[in-house]
């Protein structure tokens, strides 16, 4: 669903009128697109779902010091099929002290030994941004009509549009609140339930209960 389909599936839960455009600056309007993201952004971080993970590469040469691309949490680095090892020293990487394959961090850029001839290296992480362009570029918010959330398809209604009406009106008195509560708790199971990493872990009912395995060959349904 884009959000613009979300924001109208929203309103009429609210009783209001479908829109076309996100041109209206009245408070509502506003309000409710800001609760869609809210909710949105607080159920992709509140696990290590499966949706959450990707891939990219990076070029490593002779700087050391890199812009580094992943969005989140880097799971681990791989140059064909030789695994880098995270050096918790990074002065070891810049003395060139360092041994084997391995990276770090300083400041905001990745670390790598000085590589010549450069190398291509694949980065697995755990993405931070909970929804993507029309392009499939990451990004922190929903705020064009065509924009998507990384919650998968069949789960996006019941949990963005029964959050964010319980987030918009925040009133237990209301008479659809408790309709709501119970369809968006329902459907966080269900989530959390589908996308186990491994088929040992145990679905739980609570929305703040993270699961944090990870492993490997989970990442077949981004590159084969």
């Amino acid at each position: 669903m884009t959000f613009l389909e979300i924001i109208n599936k929203a309103l009429i839960e609210l009783n209001f009128k479908p829109i076309t455009s996100l041109s209206s600056t009245k408070i509502d309007q506003v309000k409710l697109r800001n609760a869609i993201n809210r909710v949105n952004k607080s159920i992709v971080l509140s696990n290590d779902f499966w949706f959450r993970q990707n891939k990219t590469t990076l070029v490593v040469d002779d700087s050391i010091e890199f812009a580094n691309p992943a969005t989140g949490k880097i799971l681990f680095i791989k140059d064909n099929a030789i695994h880098y090892r995270y050096e918790l020293d990074y002065t070891k990487i810049y003395d060139g002290t360092s041994a084997g394959l391995v990276y770090s961090f300083f400041g905001d850029k990745i670390l790598f030994p000085s590589s010549d001839p450069s190398v291509t290296v694949d980065i697995y992480y755990l993405t931070d941004s909970p929804a993507v362009n029309a392009s499939g570029v990451e990004i922190s918010e929903m705020t064009t009509i065509t924009d998507v959330s990384i919650i998968p398809d069949k789960y996006q209604e019941t949990v963005l549009v029964n959050g964010a009406c319980m987030q918009f009106k925040a009133m237990v008195t209301h008479p659809k609140y408790q309709h709501w509560k119970t369809e968006y708790i329902k459907a966080i199971a269900e989530l959390r339930a589908e996308c186990l990493n491994d088929s040992e872990e145990r679905p739980s009912i609570s929305i703040y209960n993270p699961v944090k395995t990870i492993n490997e060959q989970s990442f077949g349904h981004i590159y084969g």
